[in-house]
C-alpha cells in the first residue's frame, strides 16, 4: 500500500520493479485505495521504485524475493521534488500477514553448491528441514517421509507445474543441482493451490539466465582408492563414479541478427552418470550332500 506522510492512501502513484540480474522491469499504478500487486515475479534480487507529481520518488534497494514468498512491502511518499529520492536500503522485517503460518525452509543456491552431497542429489538438503526424515525401510514412494506421514504424500513441483509422478508418487524431473536457483520445502501450512497430499510440498525453482554470461565444468570423482575392504570381501571390490557436465546461462545474442540483453535468455545445463560398481551378497545354499549312512 502507499500512502503519504498523514497516513492517507495515494491512487494512480507509478510503481515499478525491476530485476537487477536481467534488467526487466513490471510496472503498475495504485488503486483507488492505494494498494498494488505484482505477481508471478521469479525468484531474484530487485529493487521497487515509485513516483508521482509533486513527491519525492522513493527507491528501495536490496530486495530479495525467494520461491514461493508473498512479499509485501508498504510505500510512503513524502511531499517534495521528484528530482529528489528517498532511498531505503533496509528495514525492520515484517510479518507474515499476506498467507497463513507456513512451517518449512527455503535451500537456496549457495546452500546447494556448498553441501557435499553423495550422488549430487539435493534432496538429501531437505533433511535439514525440521520434519523431514528419510523413507522409512520398505516404504513405498518417494525419498521422504514429511512430519510422519507416508512417503507417497509428498507433492513436488517446478516452476509451478507439478512434478510428481502418478504411479510411484516421486518426483518426475529431478534437475541437476547447476540447472536449480532454489527449493522450497514446506512441511504444514501451506496453501490448497498446492495441496492435495498429507505431507508435505517441494517447490523447485530452475536458474534463468541474466544480461552476464556465466558458465561453468565439473566433474565428481568417487574410486576405491582410499577404500577398505568389506569384511566379507575376499579382496576389495571395484568402485569407479564419475559425474561431470557444464552450465551455460546469459543472453541470446545472435551476430547481426538479434540482440536479446534486458529482453532473452537462456539456460544449457548437461550432466553424465558413469558407474563402476562392485557389490558382494550373502546368500543361502543348502550343505553338501553326505556319502555316509
Amino acid at each position: 500500500m502507499v500512502t503519504d506522510n498523514g497516513g492517507a492512501v495515494m491512487p494512480g502513484v507509478h510503481v515499478k520493479i525491476r530485476n537487477l540480474d536481467t534488467n526487466i522491469p513490471r510496472e503498475m499504478k495504485t488503486g483507488e485505495s492505494g494498494d498494488y500487486t505484482i505477481t508471478n515475479l521469479a525468484p531474484g534480487n530487485y529493487e521497487l521504485t515509485a513516483d508521482l507529481p509533486s513527491f519525492n520518488s522513493f527507491l528501495h534497494k536490496e530486495l530479495v524475493l525467494q520461491v514461493g514468498q508473498v512479499q509485501r512491502l508498504d510505500v510512503q511518499m513524502r511531499v517534495g521534488l521528484v528530482s529528489e529520492t528517498v532511498e531505503v536500503t533496509s528495514q525492520v522485517p515484517a510479518l507474515n500477514t499476506e498467507v497463513g503460518a507456513i512451517k518449512g525452509d527455503v535451500i537456496v543456491q549457495a546452500e546447494i553448491q556448498d553441501l557435499p552431497l553423495d550422488g549430487r542429489d539435493f534432496f538429501d538438503v531437505a533433511f535439514l528441514v525440521p520434519g523431514v526424515v528419510p523413507r522409512a525401510q520398505g516404504g513405498q514412494g518417494s525419498s521422504l517421509n514429511v512430519n510422519g506421514a507416508r512417503a507417497d504424500n509428498t507433492n513436488y513441483s517446478v516452476d509451478g507445474f507439478n512434478n510428481r509422478n502418478p504411479r510411484g508418487a516421486a518426483a518426475q524431473v529431478r534437475p541437476n543441482m547447476d540447472a536449480m536457483q532454489e527449493f522450497k520445502m514446506e512441511v504444514s501450512g501451506y496453501s490448497a493451490e498446492s495441496g492435495r497430499m498429507a505431507g508435505g510440498v517441494m517447490n523447485m525453482a530452475l536458474r534463468s539466465g541474466t544480461n552476464q554470461m556465466h558458465g561453468s565444468l565439473f566433474e565428481y570423482i568417487r574410486n576405491d582408492v582410499f577404500d577398505a575392504r568389506a569384511f566379507f570381501d575376499p579382496v576389495k571390490q571395484p568402485l569407479r563414479r564419475n559425474q561431470f557436465g557444464a552450465t551455460l546461462h546469459g543472453p541470446v545474442i545472435l551476430p547481426r541478427l538479434y540482440k536479446g540483453r534486458d529482453r532473452t535468455f537462456f539456460l544449457f545445463s548437461w550432466e553424465s552418470f558413469r558407474e563402476t560398481l562392485a557389490q558382494t551378497n550373502i546368500g543361502r545354499v543348502p550343505a553338501p550332500r553326505s556319502s555316509t549312512y
